[in-house]
């Protein structure tokens, strides 16, 4: 057996940390509590040898001060949960946490190559929100240009956070039977992780030999950034006997349509408040949902050979958009603009009307301007 590891590898101040810190010492004094109850025999004011430590918790981050913030964060943590327990712990002396948190970047290193964590059987954390087409902007080409380049699994219009998705996946050991609760990781991202590229280059790889056991699929992020958010939970394994049998699927809950809302303040907190509900499912696919699974969609060989724009028509300007009676009055003025005015319709109109046009679109396709009527109206004009 070895000690059981926490990694967060973008720790800021050790908020993460430290919640997991606090749980651990709550299941332990659970632990005892019943070993106690089970043998009546243990003295409740005997001296108990606490097998979590703050030694077990590590933590990267680029900012020098934040690292040093997370070591005092553990250390707080272990007096507050001994007055919280009412465990017998001493307090003093403190652990001496150098070896434990790293000021470095968490991606790569002085020479861009590829930055080592760590061993852990648990990731946990927030890594940096950062979408792909502001990422260099905030991190300059030449950062973003080496961890590409340390990187090229991860597809470059992936937001920043994937690449502490796919480098936690990456650093786990597979879970096992004979260390089942091992190996997991629990990260919050952009909720562009959901989608497109984003998608590819982390929870795509993560389902490869991962499973999803718990997710929020959107919500508001509740500090200062105006940023919507995913949650995922995931054991590095696909075997049934590990893993349980139904999955939690967060998602935010839309007011009551009777409560009235009020135009929020731009100062006013509240505004972030919102409602989560969940449904069990016995799957969550790397979109987070529990739907049809779009990552294993394929571009249709018609759409290859031969090479078409299959996009259709878009209207570079409203004017060439006809209600249906604007369309009448136009072929009664003047019946040869018939042979210019097409129905138009859209993949909704397909789906969810009845299939008649509710729209026409002024099309000349391949008509040049002699032939389309221009230059005599021009000179009408």
């Amino acid at each position: 057996m070895h000690d059981f590891i926490v990694l967060a590898p973008a720790c800021g101040s050790g908020n993460f940390l430290y919640i997991a810190y606090r749980e651990l010492k709550r299941l332990e004094a659970r632990l005892f509590e019943r070993m106690a109850e089970k043998s009546g025999r243990l003295d409740p004011a005997q001296m108990m040898f606490g097998f979590v430590t703050a030694r077990q918790f590590f933590g990267i981050d680029i900012n020098p001060f934040a690292v040093e913030l997370a070591k005092v964060t553990m250390m707080i943590a272990r007096k507050l949960a001994i007055d919280e327990l009412h465990i017998t712990e001493k307090a003093l002396p403190l652990d001496n946490l150098d070896d434990n948190f790293t000021a470095a970047d968490a991606l790569i290193d002085e020479l861009a190559n590829p930055v080592q964590w760590p061993p852990a059987d648990v990731i946990i954390g927030n890594p940096p929100f950062a979408g792909a087409k502001l990422l260099k902007p905030e991190r300059g080409p030449d950062y973003v240009n080496a961890v590409r380049r340390a990187y090229p699994e991860i597809p470059g219009m992936a937001d920043y956070c994937v690449y502490w998705f796919r480098k936690a996946h990456g650093h786990l050991r597979p879970c096992t039977a004979d260390d089942p609760l091992s190996d997991r990781a629990g990260l919050v991202g952009t909720q562009n992780i959901r989608n497109n590229q984003s998608r590819v280059g982390g929870l795509d790889y993560v389902v490869q030999n991962g499973t999803i056991i718990e997710a929020v699929d959107n919500q508001p992020w509740s500090g200062e950034a105006n940023v919507h958010v995913s949650i995922v939970n995931w054991i590095k394994t696909v075997a049934p006997e590990l893993l349980p049998s139904q999955r939690r699927l967060w998602y935010k809950v839309d007011p009551p349509s009777t409560v009235k809302s009020t135009p929020p303040r731009a100062d006013d907190s509240s505004t972030k408040g919102f409602e989560l509900n969940f449904r069990q499912c016995k799957h969550i696919n790397s979109s987070l949902s529990d739907g049809v699974d779009v990552s294993g969609a394929r571009t249709l060989q018609t759409n290859r050979e031969p090479q078409r724009v299959f996009q259709g028509v878009t209207p570079g300007h409203a004017g060439f958009v006809l209600s249906p009676e604007e369309m009448v009055n136009l072929v009664k003025k003047d019946s040869s603009s018939a042979g210019v005015i097409h129905p138009y319709l859209v993949g909704e109109e397909m789906l969810k009307a009845d299939g008649k046009p509710k729209r026409f679109v002024i099309d000349f396709g391949r008509l040049s301007m002699l032939d389309s009527g221009f230059p005599e109206q021009l000179h009408m004009i």
